[in-house]
């Protein structure tokens, strides 16, 4: 298997010049690094990727793990030219990106769940993780943070037991051992696609989320901070709140993660 390298990674690019590319053998997490430099001043599309995380994090502070030479660790340091009420998107914009990126180069059509996550024949393969850091010494102001994790060239079998069932790997369902440099290149090039296009594109992500839905149209069950919410699935507003239809009436869940979802049956009381 091909190891990552900046070059290897550009060839690919459609603006290699754009982009200021840092590689590692191993780093605990590629967040963190581009988190502080990022407060430190680094530029938009500054990347950094990782042949091997030991500890690289989800969402809600979870483990996400990367392997040596067959999975794809990758943050990108994001510098908004749009107000911050659009910064949600952000994620959900990178998760299309993630989404595409494997469609272009492994043949895979992924559907996404609420927030972040691309799964494929119902089982995840990549997540999406922002987080953001400010310091008075940034003289570039704020700046977000994308990290990305995808199972590339591993194997379900060798996921944690907990995994085993609900993730796998691009190999696994494609059967073919992916170029890890080929598809982050395609996955920065869709994100620098989509970070131009996103402030004027809400209606837009809004119509591409609802046909890549993995869960739209059906009941949810989802996990909040505040407890347990259950609905119909009606799509994205334009905050990126995902709008569920309960039995109270509509609701708005900001932060969440979908634990089930089933065929829609009426709201009754």
């Amino acid at each position: 298997m091909a190891g990552l390298s900046a070059d290897a990674v550009k060839v690919g690019l459609t603006d290699p010049a754009a982009w200021r590319l840092h590689v590692f053998d191993e780093v605990p997490s590629t967040n963190t690094l581009a988190l502080d430099l990022a407060a430190a001043g680094a530029p938009e599309r500054t990347a950094l990727l990782a042949d091997s995380q030991t500890a690289g994090r989800g969402r809600g502070g979870r483990e996400w793990r990367t392997p040596p030479g067959v999975a794809l660790a990758l943050s990108v340091i994001i510098r908004p030219r749009f107000t911050s009420d659009l910064w949600p998107w952000i994620g959900l914009a990178a998760a299309f990106a993630v989404r595409d990126g494997i469609e272009r180069v492994a043949r895979l059509r992924g559907m996404l769940k609420w927030p972040n996550d691309v799964l494929i024949s119902g089982r995840k393969v990549a997540g999406v993780l922002m987080e953001s850091r400010f310091h008075q010494s940034d003289p570039s102001g704020g700046a977000v943070v994308v990290g990305i994790g995808v199972n590339v060239n591993n194997r379900a079998a060798a996921f944690p037991e907990a995994f085993r069932d609900t993730a796998a790997s691009v190999l696994d369902l494609s059967g073919v051992v992916t170029d890890r440099n080929e598809l982050a290149a395609a996955i920065l090039n869709g994100l620098d696609h989509e970070m131009r296009s996103l402030p004027g594109a809400i209606g837009t992500y809004q119509d591409r989320w609802r046909t890549m839905s993995a869960t739209f149209g059906t009941m949810v069950t989802i996990s909040t901070p505040t407890g347990v919410v259950e609905g119909i699935d009606r799509g994205l507003d334009a905050q990126a709140r995902l709008i569920l239809d309960t039995r109270e009436g509509e609701r708005a869940i900001h932060t969440g993660d979908v634990l089930q979802c089933r065929t829609v049956a009426p709201l009754v009381g």
